[in-house]
């Protein structure tokens, strides 16, 4: 019989050093930070006007965002929510993945991010969201 291990997470700011020698490694990290840190500024800078993302909305549904526009309308409109309600975000590395070739590379990150929200002002969405991730 198989035993499967969990894999140790991290927080971001400790990476084990075994992953930090992973290729764009120090790069994913960045954009968690800026996420956590609501940087806009230094998120833009590190996204080309390629990326898209896919994530979640106050409700829970999946928000797939596919160009530069929607991508920097979310993140300051996310930004400025998390701000006004005085919530701060946080990101553990579950595991992570990459290769680089020379044309070409990628990375998979599997990670648990985390909501706090100390204003009892939140919305009813936001709640219900935060309870179901718990």
């Amino acid at each position: 019989m198989s035993h499967r291990t969990r894999p140790r997470r991290f927080a971001i700011d400790d990476p084990p050093p075994h992953l930090a020698r992973q290729p764009f490694f120090a790069e994913t990290l960045a954009l968690l930070e800026c996420v956590r840190d609501h940087d806009f500024d230094r998120l833009a800078a590190l996204c080309d006007d390629n990326s898209g993302i896919v994530d979640i909305d106050p409700a829970g549904n999946a928000r797939p965002i596919r160009n530069r526009v929607e991508w920097e309308r979310w993140f300051l409109d996310l930004f400025a929510t998390l701000d006004a309600l005085g919530a701060t975000t946080d990101s553990e590395v579950i595991s992570y993945q990459a290769v680089r070739e020379a044309s070409m590379g990628f990375g998979v990150l599997e990670f648990r991010q985390s909501l706090t929200v100390v204003s009892s002002m939140v919305p009813n969405e936001l709640r219900a969201l935060t309870n179901r991730a718990n």
